[in-house]
């Protein structure tokens, strides 16, 4: 859920807090993953494996799109560097191959080396690797086709020279809040390969394969969970002595969690965390600037939270403070439908030479299970 307002005068600055909901579960599944929308990403397995092409294999225009190397649908079949364009997609910064509605097989953590076949047919070297979301970067040859596709070749010509290419990593599924329900069966992912054209690989003819024989099952989640917070917090009138006594000026409110178990099914053991992220400008690990209408920092907000909330509420870090960059922070793991509340203190810590005037901040407060 989000909340909005306007802005205020600095004697009523208003920080904004943006609730918004997320689930996540992790899985110990490798082949069959069951999840629910918004589950986010389940990692599932590693592969590695390499394709040879050989020296003296003639390419055409068709086959030179892939002679540095494609990552195709196995399943689908096809031209790799013009079938299932569509499928390949960014979905909440995760980039991969939307094996089923909302649904992405993303390669992670990996690298891609060795050689492949250069601009006049003999050999380039390749180093490239894979962030945490799936992007691919490094040294490797341009896309020839703007989406799976990567060649330096681009027409025909024979080989001089054998080159072979090795791709290792992880990879595993992300489950967005969009991932369509499927029956109790689920569906079966598309098998994904890295392609060289008239190469040999390692476990399927010219390819190397990603993943194999994984099923999707997407279901309504076993628990269900509301949240609620203070999502305007008004510090009131700030005056000279607020500003310079470095004490902060204390807003009290309480982040509550009902968490609710579906009748019957397994036994559960979710962890619940949370965490913050700045939505304007970032501070440091636990604060957020509050920033003038007319430019520039005038104080800082700080959180508190848990039972020595009260106690810890300043101007310093102390054992509650929260951290304010995204990190994941535990609350407690839930074994049953379950209900809490605890006390969320903020802080504004002015700065002594902050002119009067408009000035806020906005933050994302993300629970997570």
């Amino acid at each position: 859920m989000k909340y909005t307002s306007k802005n205020n005068q600095f004697g009523k600055t208003k920080i904004l807090l943006v609730s918004l909901i997320s689930f996540f579960i992790s899985n110990a599944h490798a082949v069959t993953i069951n999840g629910y929308p918004g589950l986010g990403f389940v990692p599932v397995g590693q592969f590695t494996g390499s394709v040879n092409v050989p020296s003296g294999f003639a390419f055409n225009e068709t086959t030179a799109k892939s002679a540095g190397f494609g990552f195709a649908n196995i399943t689908g079949g096809g031209d790799p560097c013009t079938a299932n364009q569509n499928s390949w997609k960014t979905i909440d910064g995760y980039y991969g191959f939307e094996v089923g509605t909302g649904v992405l097989m993303v390669i992670y953590d990996g690298s891609i080396t060795g050689q492949v076949v250069s601009s006049t047919g003999g050999a380039n070297n390749v180093n490239g690797f894979y962030t945490l979301t799936g992007v691919l970067s490094g040294t490797i040859p341009p896309k020839s086709n703007a989406v799976n596709c990567y060649s330096y070749l681009s027409g025909s010509r024979t080989t001089s020279t054998a080159t072979r290419t090795t791709i290792t990593g992880k990879y595993g599924y992300y489950i967005s809040a969009d991932a369509a329900l499927t029956t109790a069966t689920g569906i079966s992912a598309s098998r994904i390969g890295l392609r060289r054209s008239g190469g040999t690989g390692t476990t399927a003819g010219n390819y190397t394969v990603i993943n194999e024989g994984d099923r999707i099952i997407i279901l309504t989640p076993p628990v269900t969970c509301t949240v609620s917070t203070t999502s305007l917090v008004n510090f009131g009138d700030i005056s000279q002595a607020q500003a310079t006594g470095g004490q902060g000026v204390i807003s009290e409110s309480h982040l509550s969690v009902n968490c609710t178990k579906e009748a019957g099914g397994e036994s559960i053991s979710y962890p619940i965390t949370y965490s913050i992220k700045p939505k304007t400008q970032s501070g440091d690990t636990t604060t957020i600037p509050l920033i003038s209408s007319s430019g520039g920092t005038v104080g800082n907000v700080r959180g508190f939270l848990g039972a020595t909330a009260s106690a810890d509420a300043g101007c310093v870090d102390r054992a509650s403070s929260v951290p304010m960059n995204g990190t994941q922070v535990p609350l407690r793991t839930i074994t049953s439908s379950e209900s809490w509340s605890d006390p969320l203190f903020w802080v504004l810590c002015p700065q002594k030479d902050a002119n009067p005037g408009p000035a806020t901040a906005t933050a994302t407060l993300e629970v997570s299970w």
